[in-house]
């Protein structure tokens, strides 16, 4: 027995050991850096029977490393090339060849170079002057470095270290690594401490630092409109395929906004993105149709009038195979094509290798390509072997390039006669389900390609149903319980012909019994799916329930969905607007399953608007937003609200919105700075409020919009004339140099108008005058005015009067004059000529009579008050 397993083993060992060129399966990139003094290694494996080879060419001349003692070795049973203390004189160009009998295959050429860093020309600290509001450059020059390093800039710190300089809209830097100030702050001086220009070589692990600059900034923060900084060159070009950007930085105080577009009126492509806080557009890989006029412009609030930038991006590209060639392993007697065709900009030229030399050399040394019977090659890119024999195997190389660059293709010809063997039989026993597909699986190998045959029962399959795979195997579409029974497939080829078998087992569909409902539910509260199924006899012990959301299977791992055994539902804790979408319940045996699905949808308070900005601060604004998710309850309206430079505390009432709107004007105060923000409504409540718009909104000034009003005064100060008013709040004032102009006047004087007193505290709400007699009488006038002017209309004037004193005169001769069964008539004696005037005994305002009366049995204990009894006449 255990000498029949062996020998069984043997023969498929034997029918597997195919005879194959060499093929590289690792290779280093094109371009590789050291450090002086440390490891390098360039890989080279490649797969091929018998085992490959190596060899390796270092500038087109063969390279032995074994002349270099142990400072350069080769890997055993591999082509890898270790240098273990690289100098300078290993820079080179490297190719690594793998070869057996059957063919030579190469890698592509490496280009090894030594990683330097030079350090920055010798300087003292200098100090630049910059005035506040203005822009600012910092020059940086780096040193020479291989590769090329990564540059940034700093700042140094006074107990050591540095800090990185996080770049902005306002600070930035250009391509020519200078560091860029829109506009100068305060905090830009860094407490004295240098700005420093760094560069970082990697492959060094090495930085250098440039001499340091101290920005000493002086002078006020000014507005500055908008100018052009700096740009890149107007004419771009860029490689197909790689990375590209184009960048422009404006200065200015408030900072430029920057915005991008087309200059044929097209929306940016969907592939470029924007970057560096507005400044660059960025292609992460660049498309032909990329190509094209493109345009940046910037404004801020001082100047409305665009400043802009306008480039024409060309797209070149490096060859890229459009159809690159494959191995190929073809019997005895065949045809073989290998098709290599390549696109670019310039159009690349195609170059044919064969075992590493060009094609025009291995013609001439090769007389199997010299027959045009058994070879051609033709200037499509193209190679054919025709009838090929035994010995016609190679590896086979295409070279693509143009000036910007190259691909490179190592493939083989191998060429075999082998009889059949069945290396996948079918399995004794597969199971199946009806209404599935199933695929009853018989691997060959051979040369010429086997043909198989497969018999059910012992019957030919025909078709139908039944259809053979390009593997070989079976496959049967929609099970039938008829479908079970015994299956043989053959293979065959003229050197032989192999037989395998296995049996198919065929089992009831799965059903669904009890599907799962559609629900909607609000957030927080739970959501519970039920489902049962059933499954054919044989296959119940195993029949399970699964769920999915959304096509993926709920685990345990999210403690909020759980599942119950006993009823097969599944339920959501707590639910939140992520929960909403489709829940799948899976009855499954493993050989099929049936699947329903319900809708769960969970409503909730909408999310807030998004990316809040204004444009065109003047009289009006208009607000723009992005509509944040409704959490499937249909948005209703919008809040507009805003605060102000005056109180950024509080936000007030704007606007309510139509919930279809993404934009929307808003009247503004004059000299007044402005954020908005919104909140969303749907039914189910209100959004959190959207992030601040986070550009300035800043108004012009203008005449205040109204006077004080409610000027009055009130005589209760003894020796003065008390005036007090509504103040004008701050959003109303409209500019600045707000004031209050007073005017008092005696009536009695008959003056037209007095100097005015000049209130410049905003808040102040009254107004005291020394005055001499009781209840005199002044022409009072209260005017608003900022330093464009007085606000608009007349101002309110009135007459006051100065403080009042308890009375001198009283009535007399009070007396009843009827008594009725619930009231009493009294009357009393009193001057009416009194009333109405100034410089008389009521000293004051007439405001009525106080009657006072008691029932004289309990006293004054019942003592009561009638006041303003207005007199009659």
């Amino acid at each position: 027995m255990f000498v029949s397993v062996y020998l069984i083993c043997a023969l498929v060992a034997a029918a597997l050991a195919v005879t194959r060129p060499p093929g590289i399966v690792l290779q280093p990139d094109k371009d590789i850096y050291y450090k002086a003094g440390e490891t390098v290694k360039l890989p080279c494996e490649a797969e091929g029977d018998p085992a490959p080879e190596y060899s390796w060419t270092k500038n087109e001349i063969d390279f032995q490393p074994s002349g270099n003692k142990a400072r350069i070795v080769k890997l055993p049973n591999s082509g890898t090339l270790v240098f273990n203390s690289p100098k300078d004189e290993d820079e080179g160009l490297y190719q690594c060849t793998a070869y057996n009998s059957f063919g030579r295959s190469t890698t592509v050429k490496i280009n090894m170079r030594e990683a330097k860093l030079d350090n920055f020309p010798l300087g003292e600290t200098t100090t630049v002057r910059a005035a506040l509001g203005r822009h600012l450059t910092l020059n940086c020059v780096p040193p020479d470095s291989v590769p090329q390093p990564q540059v940034t800039w700093i700042v140094d710190q006074r107990l050591g270290g540095f800090t990185p300089i996080n770049y902005d809209s306002r600070v930035t830097m250009d391509r020519e690594y200078r560091l860029r100030f829109a506009n100068i702050i305060e905090s830009d001086a860094q407490g004295g401490m240098p700005y420093k220009c760094m560069v970082v070589n990697e492959d060094m692990r090495l930085n250098k630092q440039s001499p340091g600059q101290i920005i000493d900034v002086y002078g006020s923060a000014n507005y500055a409109p908008t100018q052009y900084l700096w740009a890149d060159q107007d004419d771009r070009t860029g490689k197909r395929g790689e990375e590209m950007s184009v960048k422009c930085i404006f200065s200015g105080n408030p900072t430029p906004d920057v915005h991008w577009e087309r200059t044929n009126g097209q929306p940016l492509p969907e592939n470029a993105e924007i970057r560096s806080f507005g400044q660059e557009l960025f292609f992460e890989k660049l498309e032909y149709d990329n190509a094209g006029g493109y345009e940046c412009w910037a404004t801020n609030v001082v100047s409305s009038q665009r400043k802009i930038r306008t480039f024409s991006i060309r797209v070149v590209s490096a060859a890229y195979f459009t159809e690159e060639p494959k191995d190929v392993e073809i019997s005895v007697g065949g045809n073989a094509e290998f098709l290599c065709s390549a696109d670019g900009i310039p159009p690349p030229s195609i170059e044919w290798f064969i075992n590493g030399e060009s094609l025009e050399t291995a013609i001439e040394r090769d007389k199997r390509l010299q027959d045009p019977k058994k070879f051609q090659a033709s200037v499509q890119g193209q190679l054919k072997f025709y009838n090929v024999a035994k010995t016609d195997y190679m590896v086979i190389q295409c070279n693509a390039s143009n000036i910007h660059g190259y691909v490179f293709s190592d493939v083989y010809l191998n060429v075999l006669e082998e009889a059949p063997t069945i290396i996948d039989p079918p399995e004794s026993l597969t199971y199946s389900a009806e209404g599935t597909a199933v695929n009853i699986t018989c691997g060959t190998t051979g040369k010429p390609d086997p043909i198989i045959t497969w018999y059910k029962d012992e019957q030919l399959i025909t078709g139908g149903r039944y259809n053979t795979l390009p593997s070989g195997s079976l496959h049967i579409g929609m099970v039938v319980l008829a479908d079970a029974g015994h299956f043989r497939c053959q293979a065959e080829n003229m050197l032989g012909a192999k037989n395998a078998s296995g049996t198919l087992v065929v089992r009831r569909k799965t059903r669904i019994e009890k599907m799962p409902k559609d629900l909607e539910v609000f957030a927080g509260f739970d959501a519970k799916f039920t489902c049962s199924g059933t499954t054919d006899p044989e296959e119940v012990d195993k029949l399970r329930i699964l769920w999915l959301k959304d096509g993926k299977e709920i685990t345990t791992d999210d403690q909020r969905m759980t599942t119950n055994i006993q009823d097969s539902s599944l339920t959501i804790s707590g639910t939140i607007t992520r929960d909403s979408g489709t829940y799948t319940c899976i009855a499954t045996n493993g050989l099929d399953d049936s699947r329903q699905s319900a809708l769960l949808t969970v409503k909730d308070r909408p999310k807030p608007p998004t990316r809040v900005r204004s444009e065109y601060c003047d009289k009006n604004a208009t607000i723009h937003w992005m509509p944040g998710s409704y959490n499937n309850a249909p948005l209703q309206y919008y809040v507009l609200q805003y605060n102000t430079s005056f109180n950024p505390d509080q936000w007030n009432f704007g606007l309510k919105v139509n919930a279809s709107l993404v934009k929307v004007n808003m009247t503004l105060s004059p000299w007044v700075t402005y954020n908005f923000r919104l909140i969303a409504y749907n039914k189910i409540g209100a959004s959190d409020p959207s992030y601040p718009s986070t550009d300035i909104c800043t108004t012009k000034d203008a005449r205040p919009e109204y006077h004080p009003q409610n000027l009055r005064t009130v005589g209760h100060q003894p020796g003065k004339l008390y005036i007090e008013w509504t103040p004008v709040p701050q959003i109303h004032q409209n500019g600045p140099g707000f004031r209050y102009m007073l005017e008092v006047v005696k009536v009695a004087d008959q003056i037209e108008s007095a100097i005015p007193i000049q209130i410049t505290n905003w808040e102040t709400d009254h107004y005291e005058i020394s005055a001499q007699n009781v209840y005199e009488a002044y022409r009072i006038t209260l005017t608003s005015e900022n330093s464009v002017g007085p606000a608009e209309g007349d101002p309110p004037s009135i007459t006051g009067y100065s403080y009042e004193q308890v009375p001198n005169i009283e009535p007399t001769n009070l007396r009843v004059e009827t008594i009725g069964d619930t009231f009493v008539d009294l009357v009393w004696d009193f001057e009416k000529s009194e009333i109405g005037k100034t410089g008389t005994e009521i000293r004051g305002e007439f405001r009525g009579f106080k009657l006072q009366f008691f029932i004289p049995i309990l006293q004054r204990k019942s003592l009561t008050e009638c006041r303003n009894f207005c007199y009659t006449d």
